[in-house]
């Protein structure tokens, strides 16, 4: 909230518009200090907040001397760019947050592999619990997600495995079955399996910072265009009104996260 409103608030000072008032919740004011033009305030109700700008409501009667420092008195550009402020602060302190993640260290999961399921392909193959995928068609296994990544790459065709076995590294031949999986939104999909599941370890990933700006923008974006697919389906009716939250919502699943530890409510903001 606070992130929101800054940007608001920056930019419409920036543009020449007068800020009358930066609260957090909304209400009753229980701590105020006016510095500048502007009136800084902690209200009752943490249920938001709000930047209120001079003569942002067509009613008010603005003194003709500060008329040209009115928010209706702007052009339609600047006039969006403060609306458009808020929510592109929210996105750049995700991409930030992301960012800064990526370089301290993410958990992964290894391409250990755990369940062999009976009579999959892997397990025809000759795949067994305990294996380290390396390698699938020559492209470099470090974790979990690659080995998703590549199988759906595959698109069904014949794949070679390389893995190790203790001290040994083997090579198998496997072909994949399309089998019908859910995605993120529950919604039926077919992907290709072989039939394992991970071990369950996990590694701490970290990446230099080049590397952790182009991670973090694109985990940004993926993000962003999940929530924009989620409003579709909400507007579309696949996705029922329970999945939309609010103030009361956040604060419960982020006493949630908080239980999980600092770096799991990082990642929610």
């Amino acid at each position: 909230i606070f992130i929101h409103e800054l940007g608001h608030f920056l930019v419409a000072r920036k543009v020449g518009v007068k800020v009358l008032t930066f609260s957090i919740g909304f209400g009753p004011k229980l701590l105020k200090r006016t510095m500048g033009d502007t009136e800084y305030a902690l209200s009752a109700f943490p249920l938001g907040g709000y930047v209120r700008l001079l003569g942002d409501d067509p009613k008010e009667v603005v003194d003709q001397a500060e008329v040209h420092r009115s928010f209706l008195n702007q052009s339609v550009s600047k006039k969006m760019a403060i609306v458009f402020a808020g929510p592109l602060f929210n996105i750049l302190l995700a991409l930030i947050i992301f960012v800064g993640i990526y370089m301290f260290g993410v958990q992964v999961l290894t391409a250990e592999v755990g369940e062999v399921q009976e009579s999959s392909p892997a397990q025809q193959a000759g795949l067994l619990t305990g294996d380290v995928v390396v390698a699938i068609d020559g492209q470099k296994v470090t974790q979990w997600e690659d080995i998703r990544d590549l199988l759906q790459a595959s698109g069904g065709r014949e794949i070679t495995v390389v893995l190790n076995r203790g001290t040994e590294t083997l090579e198998f031949r496997v072909l994949p079955v399309e089998k019908e999986d859910k995605n993120i939104f529950g919604e039926p999909q077919m992907s290709w399996k072989i039939g394992i599941g991970p071990k369950g370890t996990f590694i701490t990933k970290r990446y230099d910072p080049l590397s952790a700006v182009y991670m973090g923008t694109q985990k940004t974006w993926e993000i962003t265009e999940l929530t924009v697919v989620g409003i579709v389906k909400l507007i579309q009716g696949k996705l029922p009104a329970k999945t939309i939250g609010g103030p009361i919502m956040i604060a419960q699943m982020a006493g949630q996260q908080a239980s999980a530890g600092l770096l799991s409510v990082v990642i929610f903001i």
